[in-house]
């Protein structure tokens, strides 16, 4: 699969399983788009964009409910877990909560993949692939 369009620089983004495609969400200098990969090819989601001073966003896949940061950090939780969005997004968390996180270094074209069950990390300036996670 070729990698997203070279003129198109951005730092981070996703990728979560939805359907029958994969949504990819970017971090632009001046917008966040949400592309969909199908059939191989990367195509653009109309009015699906966002601002980028938005320091942080959520996905919700494979019954899990994922927070990336801007920073790099990556949240995630069972959508079963009493854990609610606003205490996720509001860094408002108990305790005793199980919520698992993962302090991650990205350089720019760093992007993560979420399939079966796997988080992947995807480096595209150094060409290195590395799984993060199993769920």
């Amino acid at each position: 699969m070729a990698p997203p369009p070279q003129d198109l620089d951005f730092t981070l983004s996703c990728k979560t399983l939805y359907r029958d495609s994969i949504l990819i969400t970017s971090y632009f200098i001046q917008k966040m788009i949400i592309y969909s990969i199908i059939q191989n090819k990367y195509q653009e989601i109309p009015n699906l964009v966002l601002n980028a001073n938005y320091h942080k966003f959520m996905l919700k896949g494979n019954n899990r409910v994922y927070l990336f940061e801007k920073g790099g950090r990556i949240f995630e939780s069972s959508e079963n877990n009493i854990l609610s969005w606003n205490q996720l997004w509001n860094n408002n968390l108990p305790n005793n909560n199980p919520l698992q996180s993962s302090a991650v270094q990205y350089k720019c074209c760093l992007y993560f993949v979420h399939y079966k069950n796997e988080l992947w990390k995807f480096d595209l300036a150094s060409k290195r692939v590395s799984q993060v996670a199993t769920f």
